[in-house]
């Protein structure tokens, strides 16, 4: 008996192979638009307040920075107050926890209030310079105003010196026109001259 040739029969598959991987295709990408929509929410931003600026002129500057300064000396005065005054009650026995709790609010809150005074100093030399800044700042004014008035002095001969040479040229030049003048002058008179003996 021959040995038939095996045949393949096609046999429809229960699925067609597509449902299983479209939907957790959809279901991946769900996820993921969900997750940035979610972390990418617009949030609502307060408005900032206008910014104003004001010019301030060297005086009110200065005026400013006295008023620091003497804010920042008052401010150390109250810590140099305040550990001489914990480092006396330190020293001091203690008479009973109540009085000493008592004392302690009120250096506490003395400690926390601020302190501004106003700078009576007037405001016409700026505050943060120094006496020796200020001396070489004047030494470099002076300086500096002595050379200006050596080279206006220097512009001033060497203009004077070029207007005198343009005078002079023009003098020289009027004389030499003066004597072209009069020799031709003298010729003219002596052509004449010439003319009236020949007639």
């Amino acid at each position: 008996m021959h040995n038939a040739p095996a045949v393949y029969v096609p046999t429809e598959p229960e699925s067609n192979g597509l449902t299983l991987p479209t939907l957790l295709s959809l279901l991946a990408h769900g996820l993921v638009i969900g997750i940035l929509v979610y972390n990418y929410q617009t949030t609502e931003v307060e408005t900032a307040g206008s910014i104003e600026t004001v010019m301030v002129s060297p005086e009110q500057l200065a005026e400013m920075q006295g008023q620091i300064l003497a804010n920042r000396a008052a401010a150390s005065a109250m810590q140099m107050d305040s550990s001489t005054s914990d480092s006396s009650s330190s020293a001091q026995p203690e008479v009973s926890g109540s009085s000493v709790s008592a004392q302690n609010p009120s250096q506490s809150s003395s400690q926390r209030v601020p302190v501004f005074t106003r700078s009576e100093e007037p405001a016409g030399q700026p505050i943060l310079m120094s006496e020796d800044h200020q001396q070489r700042l004047l030494e470099q004014n002076q300086e500096y105003e002595r050379k200006m008035a050596e080279w206006a002095a220097q512009l001033d001969e060497s203009a004077m010196e070029e207007l005198d040479q343009v005078d002079q040229s023009k003098r020289d030049q009027l004389i030499e026109e003066q004597k072209k003048a009069g020799r031709v002058s003298s010729k003219a008179k002596q052509s004449t001259k010439d003319k009236t003996s020949h007639c």
